[in-house]
């Protein structure tokens, strides 16, 4: 290890040439790993990382860990997080919600009909309608472009 007492910035960039070489779940998991300190303290914050993570998992289509992960990237980013006030937890909630939106339009289009995914939906149409009541605006998610759509969604 040529006496780096942290290795995981090496890893992380090892993580990005398996997302490059298009071995995403490889990328995943190696920056759990980075997240769960196996190669150092990481100086970068977890919350990035796990985003990274998530990233990883939803360009590998396994939609259910790309949840877990934005969940998670979310709560590493402490308890009293504002998306106004954190570039993780702004970046990370975009993120989150254009993830949400592809699960949403899977579902919609029929390309996937299992219960975890429409479960996921159905997450999807409450956070836009959570998050728009608290003033959000959805950065890149289309979903916020038409307030009533979640609300007709959620009755049926």
């Amino acid at each position: 290890n040529h006496n780096y007492k942290d290795l995981s910035p090496f890893v992380v960039r090892l993580g990005e040439s398996l997302e490059a070489a298009k071995r995403f779940h490889d990328a995943a998991e190696i920056y759990l790993d980075v997240t769960n300190g196996k190669f150092g303290q990481n100086e970068t914050t977890p919350a990035s990382i796990r985003n990274m993570a998530a990233l990883a998992f939803k360009r590998d289509m396994d939609y259910v860990q790309a949840e877990r992960e934005y969940v998670g990237s979310l709560r590493a980013c402490g308890p009293n997080w504002h998306w106004k006030s954190s570039d993780d937890a702004d970046h990370n909630l975009q993120n989150m919600m254009i993830f949400y939106e592809i699960a949403h339009r899977a579902v919609h289009s029929g390309l996937l009909s299992d219960q975890a995914h429409k479960k996921m939906q159905m997450s999807c149409f409450l956070l836009v309608g959570l998050l728009s009541n608290a003033g959000y605006h959805g950065t890149g998610c289309t979903l916020f472009q038409n307030p009533g759509l979640y609300k007709s969604m959620l009755q049926k």
